[in-house]
């Protein structure tokens, strides 16, 4: 932030206390400019701002602009202005509650139940209930804890619990998943990406989408959020929640709101993070919320105790910053191998990747996805690991190869001997041809070219290879049947290629986070982001515009006609005027103007006195000249020099 000039840091202080990082009307951030400050200088403070990354405009599809400050600079604001310690001791707390398990972990049981026929839908896009408790019954967190997240902006959520909406609508969120043809189905694609992830990292996004969809809006509730996401809440140390807030009050990030009023929403984000495996909740001897971040404790770029960089690509993708550690620790985990257990049971250490996992998880149940991963190896996972492109041959070789000591001598014959009853019988599709007539059928049962098996008095039965020579030859007897087969549904995408893919096959795709929409209000997808128009040097404006350049650089009496045009001038283009009121300059910011007897509005900034509101007529001033704004002074990526907005105008002096 030092890098901006003073007024930029003002005013981005002055957004970020009123929005935090929620967009906001372009319109309104007039209603934040420092009384000393004139509107050309405003727009130049929010070109500096843009420009220098602090600050996003959007624009909707139907015209309207945004303004937002990019979710990752705010822990670089809370680090650089807000530097305070926390006061709560770790033997205050006297009672203490574990989080729940990992939500990473937890959104892997949803994509591994997901990779069957996915959740068929019904006409109206509901999912089936019997599908949807199926689905719920697949998970093992606690989805009470999330209803702090609440609302849910899942479209087909209607019949799943909140545990399992959140998890489906982060599945839609992270672009793992789609909708289309009658089930919602996984993207292997994107899948393939994100399987290549680390555990810190998929943290580190979700926390990034949790941060950006979920919860109450308030600024002064996202404040809270980003606050104790900072590195001042070191994992393992224990926080009070009243001292919390009552360090966000001092900073008047609180927004007027007594911290009474923010407790219960605090306590329920608090439940929500404990319920994503990230923190551990407690008490105190007053009966005081208290909280701890784990380990585990997800990363924001722009905390300084993680040497980031600050940029959104830093944390999603591992780039620039700590892209070599996240390389290393790949490269780990690639030679990590899991152990399997005489009884079948196999042990999944952490470092072992998620890819691996995936694999697994074709051959194997999971049955515990917490610190150490645990499945189990049965009859029936190696025959859906078979439909799933491994077949057992495949299957039992993979799993001796990534086992640390290979296949104990008892798992390795049961799964031999299982192996011996899969795939000795196979179901094959036949496509059934339909006559409408017997004179048809007749027709086709007497072709000299066509050997088709009968069924029926108007069925044939076609293998699926000759679908295409049949239709060139019944087109040619002129009974052409129609492109689509009658009665066919969409089946769910299959992802055969990414689980024989999990054995390190797979291409090398790397995951991008889409850009994030908040669960309700206005959010990044809805917009647009507009260029950069630099701004242009007041003498040339002034010269393009028409207007006198000794308006700019006279000091001098004009006639009051000229004066007064020269101020009409000032407040239309939001630039402040020099003059002298009782013989001692000062800088006057017209805003508004009436006639019958003419008189200006505005803010009078006196040498050593504080902007005061005051009314002038025409004559109770005397020498003048307009102040365009100054540039940047001490920023490395604008020019020095005066800036103006100055058009059109006419006059004499």
């Amino acid at each position: 932030m030092y890098g901006l000039t003073d007024e930029a840091q003002e005013m981005l202080m002055r957004i970020f206390s009123a929005h935090s990082a929620l967009p906001f009307p372009a319109e309104q951030a007039g209603k934040l400019r420092p009384p000393a400050m004139c509107r050309a200088e405003l727009a130049l403070v929010l070109l500096e701002l843009r420009q220098e990354g602090w600050l996003e405009l959007r624009q909707k599809l139907w015209g309207e602009a945004w303004y937002r400050i990019p979710e990752l600079r705010i822990p670089q604001i809370l680090h650089e202005r807000f530097p305070v310690a926390l006061s709560g001791e770790d033997n205050a707390v006297i009672t203490g509650v574990e989080g729940g398990p990992n939500i990473a972990g937890e959104l892997f049981r949803a994509l591994v139940f997901m990779s069957g026929a996915g959740l068929m839908l019904t006409a109206k896009g509901e999912i089936h209930k019997a599908a949807a408790g199926r689905f719920a019954a697949a998970l093992k967190g606690n989805g009470q804890a999330w209803s702090g997240l609440l609302p849910v902006a899942s479209e087909a959520a209607g019949n799943l619990s909140a545990g399992a909406a959140v998890l489906l609508d982060l599945l839609f969120t992270l672009g793992l998943a789609v909708k289309e043809g009658g089930a919602i189905t996984l993207v292997p694609e994107t899948l393939a990406g994100w399987l290549k992830l680390t555990e810190a990292e998929m943290n580190d996004i979700l926390y990034r989408v949790l941060l950006a969809r979920y919860g109450a809006r308030e600024p002064e509730l996202l404040h809270f959020r980003y606050w104790i996401s900072g590195s001042r809440f070191a994992p393992g140390r224990w926080a009070k929640l009243p001292e919390v807030l009552a360090e966000l009050e001092q900073a008047g990030l609180t927004a007027g709101q007594p911290v009474q009023m923010l407790q219960q929403h605090c306590e329920s984000w608090l439940t929500a993070m404990a319920g994503c495996g990230w923190m551990e909740l407690g008490g105190g001897a007053g009966g005081e919320r208290c909280f701890r971040w784990t380990e585990g404790k997800p990363r924001l770029a722009g905390n300084a105790s993680h040497g980031e960089a600050g940029s959104p690509a830093a944390t999603v993708n591992g780039e620039p910053a700590g892209h070599a550690a996240a390389e290393r620790g790949r490269n780990a985990a690639a030679r990590a191998s899991f152990i399997v257990q005489p009884d079948l049971e196999v042990l999944v250490p952490p470092e072992v990747p998620y890819s691996v996992r995936w694999t697994l998880a074709a051959c194997a149940e999971l049955e515990h996805s917490e610190e150490l991963w645990s499945f189990r190896l049965s009859r029936e996972r190696l025959e859906q690991a078979a439909e799933h492109g491994l077949d057992p041959e495949q299957a039992i070789a993979w799993l001796a190869g990534h086992a640390d000591g290979g296949l104990p001598e008892q798992a390795g014959q049961a799964l031999r001997l299982w192996s011996k009853g899969i795939g000795r019988t196979v179901l094959s599709e036949a496509i059934l041809l339909t006559c409408r007539s017997l004179e048809d059928a007749a027709v086709i049962a007497a072709h000299p070219r066509l050997r088709l098996m009968r069924l029926g008095p108007l069925h044939f039965a076609v293998a699926a290879a000759d679908v295409a020579a049949l239709r060139k030859e019944l087109a040619a007897a002129g009974l052409a049947p129609p492109r689509a087969f009658a009665g066919q549904e969409a089946a769910a995408g299959a992802l055969q290629q990414l689980f024989i893919g999990g054995s390190g096959a797979q291409p090398p795709v790397r995951y991008a986070l889409p850009p994030l929409r908040a669960a309700h209000g206005p959010g990044a997808p809805a917009f647009t982001e507009l260029p950069l128009v630099p701004a242009t040097p007041a003498e040339q404006a002034a010269e393009e515009g028409g207007v006198p350049l000794m308006w700019l650089k006279e000091w001098r009496h004009y006639h009051a006609s000229t004066a007064r045009e020269m101020m009409e001038h000032a407040l239309e283009y939001g630039l402040k005027v020099q003059i002298a009121v009782s013989g001692e300059a000062c800088v006057f910011i017209p805003e508004r103007s009436h006639g019958a007897p003419w008189r200006v509005l505005g803010i009078l900034l006196r040498p050593g006195s504080m902007p005061e509101e005051t009314v002038l007529a025409a004559g109770e001033w005397q020498e003048m000249k307009l102040l365009p704004p100054g540039g940047r002074r001490n920023s490395s990526s604008a020019a020095t020099g005066g800036y103006g907005m100055i058009r059109k105008s006419t006059g004499t002096p």
